[in-house]
């Protein structure tokens, strides 16, 4: 077990094979796909194999088969440099798995999700959470995730939950944590608003230290202590995939977080980070580098 790991994630981990292909393929029909990719997924293990790029020590708590995809899975942690100590391989139990059928045209994916998701995540080793500068976690298994918040309450850590779909586990956990990045449908959900400045509104708690509404092609919202709203607009890329985007974009804004950016260069970062990783297939088929992600940015600023 890694003894310096800053992020420490808990989370879903799926195996992913994306197809790319003409169009939305219609019922009992065949077509040729235009690209293959698989590997690695997961919106918490994506973050981290993300950070672990950038040079942020990172560890994962979870569950997978003890199959060909867990193992492929704790093969690509340990290849990104995350540390996979408290990563269980779980006999007899069938690691989740996704296709992607990811349309050529517009970047938009369809999911569909196999295997075994209710995998239990292990005991959190101790001293891991305590030692870490943030906790971040999708809120797939609450009892863990509120047993993560207070060991990261006692040890100092922030705290960050990333849910995109809406689902009622994500509920439980909106208030306690310190950075809720979410997708506009959860924020929806979880709110009741329609209006995106009701819903920062209505789902801001005074604990919080950051609330982010991330909206795909529409950029993102957020507010923090010192300003009620800000936007940030996406940035213009060649679009080859959506999906994992949002997940990029949580690593982009966590690693303002750990180096204390303020809520606007937080978004920022983050934008252009998930811009980067929609053009390529797969989820983690083009994830950016730093001075990918830099000079990005520089762009942006000299055409401003």
């Amino acid at each position: 077990m890694s003894p310096d790991a800053r992020v420490v994630g808990l989370g879903l981990c799926v195996y992913d094979l994306s197809l790319l292909v003409d169009g939305t393929p219609v019922p009992d029909t065949k077509v040729d796909a235009l690209d293959v990719w698989h590997g690695g997924g997961g919106p918490v293990p994506n973050t981290l194999v993300t950070l672990a790029g950038w040079g942020v020590p990172c560890a994962f708590v979870g569950t997978v088969g003890d199959d060909l995809w867990g193992r492929a899975l704790r093969d690509a942690f340990v290849k990104a440099g995350v540390d996979v100590s408290a990563l269980s391989l779980s006999p007899g139990r069938a690691t989740p798995v996704a296709s992607l059928q990811v349309n050529a045209s517009t970047g938009e994916r369809t999911a569909i999700l196999g295997g075994d998701p209710a995998l239990p995540p292990p005991p959190i080793p101790a001293g891991l959470i305590e030692r870490a500068s943030l906790v971040h976690f999708d809120a797939r298994h609450p009892a863990s995730c509120h047993e993560a918040v207070g060991r990261a309450r006692r040890g100092g850590a922030a705290v960050s939950l990333d849910v995109g779909s809406p689902r009622r586990e994500g509920l439980e956990l909106t208030d306690e944590v310190d950075h809720l990045v979410v997708a506009e449908r959860f924020a929806h959900f979880a709110s009741g608003q329609g209006r995106v400045e009701d819903m920062l509104r209505t789902l801001w708690r005074p604990g919080h230290q950051s609330v982010v509404i991330t909206r795909g092609e529409q950029g993102s919202v957020g507010r923090d202590r010192t300003c009620e709203f800000v936007t940030c607009d996406t940035f213009e890329t060649n679009v080859v995939d959506t999906t994992g985007a949002g997940d990029v974009y949580h690593a982009g804004y966590l690693l303002g977080v750990l180096e204390g950016w303020d809520l606007a260069r937080r978004m920022e970062f983050a934008s252009a980070a998930a811009a980067l990783a929609c053009t390529r297939l797969g989820e983690r088929g083009c994830l950016p580098s730093l001075p990918d992600v830099e000079a990005l940015l520089a762009k942006r600023r000299v055409s401003a």
